[in-house]
């Protein structure tokens, strides 16, 4: 009973934990965005909505015409999100090695493209030959 009890208590805090680092990991990526959204001309709320800020990022980075490749996120999400982050630092006119870097790093990455004085121009998509 008690070594139950204690059991239970560490997976409360490892869940605890974990929520508490996505709800920041969240935060922290609704702002950078907030502040690229306003940079591209687009309504910046709306990098708070998830799915939603995801889609509008996506309608930045490939152009309108192109939005609704976006729903290949749902059937690869890891894979396809990486593409489209990708695509998402070059649109903002970074050099591929950074790119490949905001993969990895999006929160430092997108808080050096805030300083930067660079213009959004949306990608060209792969399905798009």
């Amino acid at each position: 009973e008690k070594n139950m009890n204690t059991i239970l208590s560490y997976y409360l805090i490892a869940y605890s934990l974990m929520l508490y680092v996505a709800i920041l990991n969240f935060t922290q990526a609704s702002v950078i965005n907030f502040i690229l959204f306003e940079k591209a001309n687009e309504n910046p709320w709306k990098a708070f909505i998830p799915y939603y800020g995801n889609f509008v990022q996506h309608k930045l980075t490939f152009g309108n015409k192109n939005k609704w490749f976006w729903l290949l996120n749902l059937f690869m999400p890891s894979l396809y999100n990486s593409y489209a982050n990708y695509k998402w630092a070059r649109a903002w006119e970074q050099s591929r090695g950074f790119s490949i870097f905001y993969v990895f790093l999006p929160l430092i990455c997108g808080i050096l493209i805030i300083f930067q004085d660079k213009k959004l121009t949306p990608q060209k998509h792969f399905l798009n030959t």
